[in-house]
């Protein structure tokens, strides 16, 4: 990753707002392929998940601008921002506690690799400096978040982390307060709050 923090998210919002259009088409055409709202419906979470599209246009800018080749999401729900985070010769490694709300395309998807966790304490069980950008959508207890953020500094993990919800609630930004790592918030998220950490 060579940009910086404060240019990525720029890059981004600008692109967003410059191509909305194009990225509506995007997520019509991921929604359709891999029957996303659908899912949303069906266990109950947005009763169409284009509500919160302008969220996922970030993902999919965001997706666009980096050159990795291994990304790791921890918390997949129903795989929505999982497939923003597919791009041609990228492999999307997620993982959750509860993988039976994941969209049956989602899981066929071969670029896509879904792990179950036992519990959420199984989210540090991983070789995180395999990945380039990690995405962490998972717990919202603050003690889940601080355990990863502790474990990417002992694994000396260079990268970037998109953290979400870190404004959810008041354990959420105590967490978000305690990272001395070079950090950024931005608008992706509305109130829940979206941020973007730089590590190594």
């Amino acid at each position: 990753m060579t940009l910086e923090l404060k240019n990525i998210v720029e890059t981004c919002n600008a692109g967003v707002h410059k191509n909305e259009s194009h990225y509506k088409q995007v997520l019509q055409a991921l929604s359709e392929k891999y029957k996303i709202g659908e899912t949303f419906e069906k266990h109950g979470y947005l009763r169409n998940w284009m509500l919160a599209e302008r969220y996922y246009m970030y993902l999919l800018a965001y997706s666009s601008l980096v050159s990795d080749k291994n990304i790791l999401e921890l918390g997949t729900q129903t795989g929505a921002g999982t497939v923003c985070f597919l791009y041609p010769g990228r492999r999307v490694l997620t993982a959750d506690v509860n993988t039976g709300h994941i969209s049956k395309e989602v899981l066929m998807e071969k670029n896509i690799l879904v792990r179950h966790l036992r519990n959420a304490d199984e989210c540090t069980d991983f070789k995180f400096y395999d990945f380039d950008t990690i995405f962490v959508d998972i717990g919202h207890d603050g003690h889940h978040e601080l355990r990863i953020h502790n474990e990417l500094m002992k694994q000396k993990f260079k990268g970037i982390v998109l953290w979400d919800d870190i404004e959810l609630n008041e354990e959420m930004e105590l967490f978000w307060n305690k990272i001395e790592n070079e950090k950024i918030e931005t608008n992706w998220h509305a109130a829940c709050g979206f941020g973007i950490v730089k590590y190594g």
